[in-house]
């Protein structure tokens, strides 16, 4: 008997210390049942978090490909620009050369024409029909890139 009431005594706190442990179990059983309530509500707030973000990005990602098209735009239009001055400054560039060209010369025969006295200018006046035939002269004699320069003044 005595080895009976021993077993009987082991069982009982065997039996205490199990609903000891069921009742600590439950605690956290119903704390975390109570938390699947918090749980679902930061749930819910992370999914329309990432719902805004999609979104975000979807705007940013078009307005990125719009920028980018528009910059390319700018870039082919700039490049067309460029080759466009680059002509222009090579075209001036030989118009230039024409012109110190044409100044050496004047100034070459300039150099050579004797001088005109002063009392032969009166003598020499012209008429009006006169003076226009020669300056049409003149016109006609002048390099082709002079007298569209006149032209354009």
């Amino acid at each position: 008997m005595t080895f009976d009431i021993i077993l009987d005594f082991i069982v009982i706190v065997f039996l205490i210390g199990t609903i000891a442990y069921a009742y600590s179990l439950n605690k956290k059983l119903t704390s975390l049942y109570q938390s699947r309530g918090d749980l679902q509500t930061f749930l819910d707030n992370f999914t329309k978090s990432l719902a805004r973000a999609e979104a975000s990005m979807e705007k940013l990602k078009t307005s990125g490909e719009k920028t980018f098209s528009t910059l390319q735009e700018k870039l082919v239009s700039g490049g067309a620009i460029a080759s466009d001055l680059s002509f222009m400054v090579e075209r001036g560039e030989s118009v230039i050369h024409q012109l110190e060209d044409l100044i050496r010369e004047g100034r070459a025969l300039q150099k050579e024409a004797p001088s005109i006295p002063a009392s032969s200018k009166d003598k020499s006046k012209k008429t009006k029909k006169e003076h226009i035939l020669d300056k049409e002269l003149r016109e006609k004699e002048e390099p082709e890139l002079v007298r569209s320069l006149r032209n354009v003044r």
